[in-house]
């Protein structure tokens, strides 16, 4: 009989089958003639195309503080000296239509309160008087008062051609002590430019 001998062969078949099967499982699993023995195609350098450098440093360094000239400039502004300059007001300056002692006036000083009159001459009828503005008081403490004689009419407008006086009234506030230690009116009218009077502080 060939049972036996048939037996055997398939035992044999069945062998080569299963051995056959087991080397392809393993030719196809990991560690095969396709993998490199990484376990992994991923070689590591598959990095973000940034170099990797920090580009928060690249930011803008236009406002280099050292570059800066926004410096406070505060404390360097003019500290003139305004000694020269005395607080004084003027509280007020009218005229009036006539007085009897042309290119004359009279100065009346009491502490802080100064109080100025004159008669001054207009060029014809339309003149009248002004006060020029005062300015800083000279090195030895003088204040130069100005009072100025303008016509005042329209171009249509006629006027006398004779002279006349005219009066003035006007009132200063100044300071109790320092300068100006002395005041002198000057007179700039149809006769010239004169000093008319002067004042020391009392």
């Amino acid at each position: 009989m060939n049972y036996p001998r048939r037996s055997v062969l398939q035992r044999a078949a069945i062998a080569l089958l299963i051995s056959s099967v087991a080397g392809c499982l393993t030719r196809s699993g990991p560690g095969g003639p396709d993998d490199d023995g990484s376990g992994s195609d991923d070689t590591g350098n598959d990095t973000d195309d940034s170099d990797g450098t920090d580009d928060s440093n690249d930011s803008d360094d236009s406002s280099d503080p050292g570059d800066s000239d926004d410096s406070d400039d505060s404390d360097d502004s003019d500290d003139s000296d305004d000694s020269s300059e005395p607080d004084i007001t003027v509280e007020s300056f009218q005229t009036s239509d006539s007085c009897q002692n042309p290119e004359s006036a009279s100065i009346e000083w009491d502490d802080d309160s100064i109080a100025i009159e004159g008669c001054i001459v207009g060029r014809n009828g339309c003149a009248d008087a002004r006060l020029v503005p005062l300015t800083q008081t000279t090195a030895d403490g003088t204040l130069d008062v100005v009072v100025e004689t303008f016509v005042d009419a329209d171009d249509d407008e006629v006027c006398t051609e004779a002279l006349i006086n005219i009066r003035y009234e006007l009132r200063l506030r100044v300071p109790s002590s320092g300068d100006p230690t002395r005041i002198q009116v000057t007179h700039d009218d149809v006769n010239g430019r004169s000093v008319v009077a002067t004042a020391d502080r009392p």
